[in-house]
Formats: C-alpha cells, structure tokens, sequence
C-alpha cells in the first residue's frame, strides 16, 4: 500500500502540458494525433467554452515540429472548412497510414446531424479525400475510431445495443482493408453508465478509456481507466488516480517513439478550456501488472 501510494504522488508530479502555447492553446483542444516520426501533430479545436452544448464547430489543424517548436501548417487536409460541422477525435494509425476521425458534415444516405467515423489514407500526394466508414457507422452516435496495430477497429458508440449510456466496441480488420461488423468488447469495460474516448496499445494488451458515472469517479465528466486483455475478455478497469481531476480527462494517444501518453484535460469541473497533457508511460507501468 505504502509503495502504491508513493507511485500516485510521484505521478502527480510527472503530468506536463504538452506544447505549451502552440498545441496547446488559449482555445479548447479536444483531440491530439502524431504521425509515428512524432515530427507532425493534428488538433482538433474550437474557440468555444468547454462544458457547453452550444459551441463553435470544431476543425482539425496540422503542425509541423521545426526547431523544436510547433509551428501551424493550416488545417489539415482532411478536415473541412466549408462544413458546418464538427472535425474531432483524430487518430493516426500506428504505420501512419490512415487518418479516423469523427465528423457531423453531411453525406449522401445521411438522414442525421449525428457524429459518425471517417477514413483518409496516405499516399505520396498526400492524404486522400476522406469518406465515411460504411458498415461501422449507425443512426446512433460514435466517437473515438482508434486502431491497434493489426489495423483492428476500435471506436465508442451510443446504439440500442449497448450496456449502458455509451459502450466500447470492435471491429476486425478484414483482408480487403475494411471491416467485419462491430460488436461490444467483452470482460468488464462495459458497464451500465457510460464508456467514451478511448486508446488501445499496439498489441492489443491494454486498453484506456474514459468513463463516466462510475463510484470511483472524481469528475462528473468523466475519468480515465485502464484495462488490461484477457483471455476471458478486458479485466476490470483501474482507475487513473493520479492523472484525473474534477475536470474532464479524454481522448487519450499513445507516442510510441517517445514512450509518451497524451490526453486532453479541462483539470477543473468550472474551467471554459481545455489543454494537451503528457506523461511518461513508465510511470504507468505499475497498472499494467498483474
């Protein structure tokens, strides 16, 4: 007990802004994706208040690291200017090849302003012109498309399926480059309250993600917590203690160059904004053990 306690105040200390007046901004950051050199970095932000349901939409930008320092590119080329909708949650797959995000821009068949998943891919010319994941995508809402390194698809969903208010689910990669249908990740992630933002290692090992309503909670946003795979499914989640706050704590990314782990916090229940924060995944190895 004493050396777990140790572990959490030494962590308390090690969470940095990730950034600092580039990334991270006077506007609220929502989402953060690196390519694997960790040399180009992605942002979806608005000039909204955090915590509110009426906001500005949401872009994604591109940056550049030069000389150490991050320098704005414009918005990425993925993200849509002209849309009235929101850009978020940007992921870039671990052989940085394909771009997810989730969108509320219109397409063809759409009969919703709901947020739905969205697919651009690499290519020498640069990225392609991205278009929504058929067969992954339902009248509900999703959120958080990430994948490990097989290419296997793992996103957030509110649908009459689920567990609870939101769930957690997967879907496998097939052999053509698209996907079998979604089902909930088994084991105990899924609960009767509500699953959101999630990352998943590159092996498939562990699993964070955000959740919120649950006893050990210390926001009413939502906190993060890890869970680690089983042959049964995902063990029970533990709570990231020394990262959360009473603020929100979301849409976490994993630099596996640096060994870094990324996430967006508010670290405040009244504060209007939000920032990039890092911590060193070494100091998160005592919750990857038994």
């Amino acid at each position: 007990m004493i050396s777990f306690i140790i572990t959490l105040s030494c962590l308390l200390r090690v969470v940095s802004v990730f950034g600092e007046g580039s990334l991270s901004s006077d506007q609220v950051e929502t989402s953060i994706a690196l390519t694997p050199d960790e040399q180009t970095a992605f942002v979806s932000r608005h000039n909204g208040n955090w915590g509110h349901r009426e906001n500005p939409a949401s872009k994604i930008y591109e940056y550049r690291l030069i000389d150490n320092r991050w320098e704005l590119v414009g918005l990425a080329a993925f993200s849509d200017e002209e849309s009235p909708g929101s850009d978020s949650d940007i992921f870039i797959s671990y052989d940085g090849q394909e771009a997810f995000f989730i969108s509320s821009r219109p397409y063809p068949g759409k009969e919703d302003d709901n947020r739905d998943i969205w697919r651009s891919k690499w290519s020498e010319s640069g990225w392609s012109e991205p278009t929504p994941v058929n067969g992954i995508n339902s009248s509900g809402y999703e959120a958080s498309p990430v994948t490990d390194l097989a290419g296997n698809l793992y996103f957030s969903s509110i649908r009459s399926v689920g567990a609870g208010l939101g769930d957690l689910y997967f879907a496998r990669r097939t052999s053509e480059g698209g996907f079998d249908e979604p089902v909930l990740l088994q084991g105990e992630v899924n609960g009767p309250t509500g699953e959101w933002n999630l990352v998943v290692s590159p092996d498939a090992s562990w699993i964070i993600f955000e959740s919120s309503g649950r006893n050990e909670g210390l926001s009413s946003y939502g906190d993060l917590y890890l869970s680690r795979s089983t042959a049964d499914g995902w063990f029970k989640p533990v709570h990231l203690t020394a990262i959360n706050t009473t603020g929100s704590e979301l849409n976490p990314r994993i630099l596996t160059r640096s060994d870094q782990l990324l996430f967006v916090s508010s670290q405040k229940l009244e504060s209007l904004t939000t920032d990039l924060y890092q911590i060193d995944m070494r100091d998160l190895a005592p919750f990857l053990k038994d």
